[in-house]
């Protein structure tokens, strides 16, 4: 008799739950491509939960591969024991397995707060549209209604501590283009603007009035959003329940009832509705005459790109939409970042997709082999081109970097202590933790229930400094993995022991310069391996990232992403 877990798997079931994630996506791509076939256009839907594939909104993915790896035990086995706190899928699995012993784990407080999770968000939801509602400000047109405007889509993040990203005494500190401006001249400077989305602020008022009093030529959707924009907004749960799902075959699998109940909890997800406003504001700003000459939209294929990028293909017929991944990820888990079949003929992918290494261009190309994909500065990555001699701590050091979930946070900082309380090394190790820069390290610190956590040294500041304290980088799901890899830091991509890996550094990499741990034991083993070499032994392997994944920042290739061929 096998016990499968699904929220503790072991370390076996593990890596082939892993392995069925790389094995499905094609079928699970094709299973949203034949929901979404009648729904395309409907803009209710392309911002729902199903159709979006992401894992941080909808749960379908997981469900899918979860009931491929039953599927799999069924067969080695006679009899199995699962268990999932997940009722839906329980059920689902009662349904088409007749020998299996299924155990819910879910418990009665559990199953009132899922059942009550419509309403409870529609509540938090109404808040947040509310208090953007009143956050609004009459705007001035003669500012930019002569001007052929390029509008760039960029975030503006609630850091305390000053950090890239933040606004900080009226100066807005860009982390997603950064010398972007520097590098063009003072007219063309002008005709660009700025969309910001926030990240980790409760109330836009004050932050809305610090995005318009700073340096940066900004423009606040809401302020050219009606009251009847947001009166449709809040429509969004009530028009997604009432879609009819067709076509809802995962392989041999009905998962019907899985969507149904998907489709109703994740209905009233504020991502949603925020995702209708920037719809509707793509149709304010036409009718208001502004002359958009392009719109660079940050490309992360999320529910509010999918809109904006739909409103613009919608009302500015002839604006060529630019979707700019100036990032790098891992493909198995947001396989959402590689836009379908549905997502092009719904007109809600960029006209062509800019990415920052000429070796991440065929990933792009996964699902729909038609898109369109250049290559473009890497503006977040400039300093990896930082011609600056390569020197390394004499004590062995090692960098901690957190990515943006707590999840994967806790379990990296929860190894590293578990590594300094046990001293397993005969030699001297010295870590710091560079926190993501929408979380302080008071933040990160809380995360872990352990005294030892103030004998870590936290940095802020630029990640390439830190790097020059240290030979080891370990993390996983971020970017700075690679970048890490370009400075001639080997690195160790930390697995979650039950879970899917976050791997960000692409299978062409040469696996001398860096591996994967998936236990603490591996960790320890990867360590002491990385230990024994010398950084400066594999510069053509190092080489090889930079050349191959990061375009050079400069003002032809600054002038090119801006559709700007020749430009004196």
């Amino acid at each position: 008799m096998i016990k499968l877990d699904l929220n503790h798997l072991s370390k076996e079931q593990n890596l082939k739950f892993n392995q069925i994630i790389k094995d499905i996506k094609y079928d699970y791509d094709k299973l949203i491509n034949n929901i979404s076939a009648e729904h395309v256009d409907n803009i209710n839907w392309i911002v729902g939960s199903i159709a979006s594939r992401n894992k941080y909104q909808s749960p379908l993915f997981i469900r899918c591969a979860q009931l491929t790896l039953i599927k799999f035990y069924n067969t080695e086995t006679n009899f199995l024991n699962v268990v999932s706190d997940d009722k839906a899928l329980c059920n689902l699995i009662n349904m088409h397995f007749v020998n299996i012993n299924v155990i819910c784990s879910e418990n009665f407080l559990s199953s009132i707060w899922r059942i009550l999770r419509p309403p409870r968000q529609f509540i938090f939801s109404f808040l947040l549209i509310f208090l953007r509602f009143l956050s609004r400000k009459k705007v001035n047109m003669k500012q930019i209604r002569n001007k052929n405007i390029t509008l760039i889509d960029t975030f503006v993040i609630n850091n305390k501590s000053g950090d890239e990203g933040s606004i900080v005494n009226k100066i807005y500190k860009d982390r997603y283009y950064p010398e972007l401006l520097e590098n063009i001249d003072e007219n063309l400077k002008s005709e660009i603007y700025f969309m910001p989305t926030i990240i980790g602020f409760i109330n836009p008022y004050q932050i809305f009035k610090k995005i318009r009093d700073c340096n940066y030529n900004f423009i606040i959707p809401d302020d050219y959003l009606k009251f009847s924009d947001y009166l449709q907004a809040l429509t969004q749960p009530f028009k997604l329940i009432n879609l009819k799902l067709k076509n809802t075959k995962f392989n041999e699998f009905d998962v019907k009832d899985l969507l149904t109940e998907e489709k109703i909890r994740f209905s009233s997800d504020f991502i949603s509705i925020l995702a209708v406003l920037y719809f509707l504001f793509s149709k304010r700003f036409a009718e208001k005459n502004v002359k958009v000459r392009l719109l660079i939209d940050w490309y992360e294929n999320q529910v509010i790109d999918r809109s904006l990028i739909k409103g613009f293909h919608t009302y500015f017929k002839n604006t060529p939409v630019y979707g700019y991944q100036g990032y790098v990820i891992s493909k198995d888990l947001h396989i959402y970042s590689q836009p379908n079949y549905s997502e092009f003929i719904g007109k809600c992918v960029p006209d062509k997709v800019l990415v920052t290494g000429k070796g991440l261009k065929s990933s792009m190309r996964e699902f729909y082999n038609k898109i369109d994909v250049d290559v473009a500065p890497g503006f977040r990555f400039k300093k990896v081109f930082e011609s600056k001699a390569v020197q390394f701590p004499k004590d062995f050091s090692v960098l901690v970097g957190l990515p943006i979930n707590l999840n994967d946070c806790k379990l990296i900082l929860e190894n590293i202590l578990k590594i300094y309380k046990n001293q397993q090394f005969n030699f001297k190790i010295k870590f710091y933790v560079k926190p993501h820069p929408t979380f302080t390290s008071v933040q990160m610190k809380k995360l872990v229930d352990d005294e030892n956590i103030e004998f870590l040294e936290f940095l802020s500041g630029d990640f390439h400094e830190s790097l020059e304290k240290v030979n080891l980088v370990i993390s996983n799901a971020s970017s700075i993995c690679l970048e890490a890899l370009t400075k001639k830091r080997f690195v160790i991509i930390l697995g979650p022991e039950s879970g899917i890996l976050q791997n960000p550094i692409p299978a062409s990499v040469s696996k001398k310069i860096w591996k994967i741990a998936y236990s603490y034991d591996e960790l320890i083993s990867e360590i002491i391996y990385f230990r024994g070499l010398s950084n400066l032994n594999f510069n053509q392997e190092f080489e090889y990232v930079k050349k191959n994944f990061f375009e050079p920042v400069n003002k032809k290739s600054i002038l090119k992403f801006l559709n700007i061929e020749t430009r004196n």
